[in-house]
């Protein structure tokens, strides 16, 4: 998992938001089992190996940090509508949250795969209410919170929303 995350990383700085599903998954284990020891060293090899595969892969966020974080920064002012080049411009007067309901997941995951996957949601959140299986939690908190996130950006590329089509296609089923 810590290579994956690394990977996705290397990609794409959100990817590190990726991180949230793993450690989850180390909390849980740490409630069930209760070995804390054996859990921190989980946490350890995760993160290492997320850090030294994701270093490897893009060495030059080190070689040239300076560039690097400017870039980074004009990437985030651009997405929080602090800059706004010419491209962006399609984004102005656009409500959060819902241009992308709206505009953007039905025409990435379809029209009918797109209602089919919020029915499953709803399915998954009353197995969640009945059964109290806390599995169910790992398809459902990275992709809120994902989208509790990223819905309220100002540019709202569909690109951004790509980590969200997986979940999207596990809750049709």
């Amino acid at each position: 998992m810590g290579i994956l995350t690394g990977i996705s990383y290397a990609t794409k700085i959100v990817g590190l938001t990726f991180l949230i599903v793993p450690m989850m998954s180390f909390v849980f284990l740490l409630l069930k089992e209760k070995k804390l020891k054996k859990l921190l060293l989980f946490i350890v090899i995760f993160v290492l190996s997320t850090i030294i595969s994701g270093t490897l892969l893009v060495p030059y966020q080190i070689i040239d940090f300076e560039r690097f974080k400017e870039r980074q920064n004009y990437e985030q002012n651009v997405v929080y509508g602090k800059d706004k080049p010419v491209y962006t411009i399609i984004y102005e007067q656009t409500k959060p949250y819902l241009y992308p309901l709206i505009k953007i997941l039905p025409f990435t995951l379809g029209f009918v795969s797109l209602p089919l996957s919020f029915v499953g949601l709803i399915l998954l959140f009353s197995r969640l209410k009945q059964k109290r299986s806390y599995i169910i939690l790992f398809f459902l908190i990275y992709p809120i919170l994902y989208f509790l996130w990223s819905g309220a950006w100002y540019a709202k590329f569909s690109r951004y929303y790509i980590l969200l089509l997986p979940f999207l296609s596990v809750w049709v089923l």
